[in-house]
């Protein structure tokens, strides 16, 4: 097991490495020993007290070579490797089965103190301009990070799900740490450049198209919505890049969405025509598993078409009469609530607050599993316990619709055979507010009594049992 404090002896570590030339692992373990066998590995796991002078010297409004070498090395991503998670086995076999990777910054613990020194200091324009190529390499270490645990790689990274939008915004989480504090300022980074050297803000977003990662991709998306200097020809060929893969990515899709809506008042007829070609044609089938069900397929390709035109239609320039046609027909099937936000469709997904550790959502309608057949929800639970991934929406149906859900797993349960662990663990957490009881809740019990991983769903049931027997207890006195 690797623990976050722990690292190797030298003599150890050089004796790994030269027998792993010579003995056959699987991939993934080779792969593990490499890297905690790694002296990079090692000195990232060492003491980070004097990242603490970087601090002072902020706050004291200094700025040099010296405190811009000190402030890097506190910013420098590393990887720590975390015990795996005890159902890793769950999610196929790969890296994960030996070790939970993370990036943390070598300064972790000063990370956001760091930040708010930048942003409070008095050279604030001066450090943000300095900092931009040194920051843009700092992300692509993180990058680099992540793609050698399997965690990124040239078509997707998950930067999208912790931190949605390279601008403020509530959908923004901050659960990590480095992508809370480089992103944020690579972004302040380029909007500084922009103003004060749009030459060096330039060769910024060349050396960004050049990189790989999605990541990447959204800044030059950002950075073409909030300058000018990008012909509108060049927005457009960026969209268009790889099959037009990164228009239609939930990766990418919130900057992407900000350059549709900045480029199509500026794009000529010819240009227009091609982007609304793109549009109507909807995103192409490889993009999307192989074995997706065709009428899931279909209900996606609309409704991605749909929230793109509805874009193009809400800047201010009026959508060709075709075109239009096509957005009236698909408002029909796909029109939002009304008190949805202006920025709705720019997320993948959106959080709105938790109740009792189920967040709210606003889903798109193909996530939706409340409007949703009992005998669909029943293959998304079966896709479940195959995949390791609970379907998008299952919460929502857990919260709101709590004895339905308790009656598909059942079903899912007596008449397939099925028990997934991540639907289950919702609904016992979820039985306690809610309305469960007499036959069906002795359902439940009955049916737990023969869950073929019961402890997989322990912590669940030890809070429901102690719920219960206060109930029990509350109602004898």
């Amino acid at each position: 097991c690797a623990l976050p404090i722990s690292y190797l002896h030298p003599q150890f570590r050089l004796r790994i490495r030269s027998r792993l030339s010579i003995v056959s692992l699987p991939a993934p373990l080779a792969r593990f020993w490499s890297i905690v066998s790694s002296e990079n590995y090692a000195r990232g796991l060492g003491p980070v007290s004097r990242h603490f002078a970087v601090l002072e010297e902020l706050s004291a409004g200094q700025w040099d070579s010296v405190v811009r070498d000190d402030l890097i090395e506190a910013l420098t991503p590393v990887l720590r490797l975390n015990r795996p998670w005890p159902m890793a086995g769950l999610w196929g076999s790969g890296f994960h089965e030996y070790a939970e990777p993370e990036v943390v910054l070598r300064a972790e613990d000063v990370s956001h103190s760091v930040l708010d020194r930048i942003v409070n200091h008095p050279q604030r324009s001066r450090i943000l301009a300095d900092l931009a190529d040194d920051l843009t390499r700092l992300l692509k270490r993180a990058m680099d990070l992540l793609e050698s645990v399997e965690k990124a790689g040239a078509t997707f990274d998950l930067t999208y799900s912790d931190r949605p939008s390279i601008d403020d915004h509530p959908q923004n989480i901050g659960t990590r740490a480095w992508a809370s504090t480089l992103i944020p300022l690579l972004r302040d980074s380029f909007l500084e450049l922009r103003d004060r050297d749009p030459n060096r803000a330039r060769h910024i977003v060349d050396r960004w198209s050049d990189l790989p990662f999605p990541l990447f991709r959204r800044f030059v998306f950002y950075a073409m919505a909030k300058c000018n200097f990008f012909e509108p020809k060049s927005c457009l060929n960026a969209l268009f890049e790889k099959n037009a893969e990164w228009l239609w990515a939930i990766y990418t899709q919130r900057e992407s969405f900000q350059l549709l809506e900045s480029l199509w008042p500026k794009l000529e007829e010819a240009d227009s025509t091609l982007l609304i070609s793109q549009l109507l044609a909807g995103p192409p089938r490889e993009l999307f598993p192989h074995d997706i069900d065709q009428a899931m397929f279909n209900n996606i390709v609309e409704q991605k078409i749909y929230t793109r035109l509805k874009a193009l239609s809400q800047t201010g320039r009026a959508l060709p009469s075709n075109t239009q046609a096509r957005l009236d027909e698909l408002h029909e099937r796909w029109r939002s609530d009304a008190s949805q936000p202006a920025d709705r469709d720019h997320f993948p997904s959106w959080s709105e607050f938790t109740v009792g550790g189920l967040w709210h959502q606003q889903l798109s309608p193909e996530e939706d599993l409340r409007g949703k057949s009992d005998e669909e929800v029943l293959e998304f639970l079966t896709e479940v316990e195959t995949s390791g991934h609970p379907p998008a929406g299952w919460q929502s149906v857990v919260r709101d619709h709590t004895e339905r859900a308790a009656q598909l797993l059942l079903c899912a349960a007596n008449e397939r055979t099925t028990w997934p662990v991540g639907p289950w663990k919702d609904l016992l957490w979820a039985i306690p507010g809610s309305d469960v009881k007499g036959d069906l809740w002795n359902n439940v019990c009955q049916t737990l009594r023969r869950f073929p991983r019961v402890a997989d769903i322990a912590d669940p049931i030890a809070s429901l049992l102690i719920t219960q027997s206060s109930n029990t207890t509350s109602r004898a006195h």
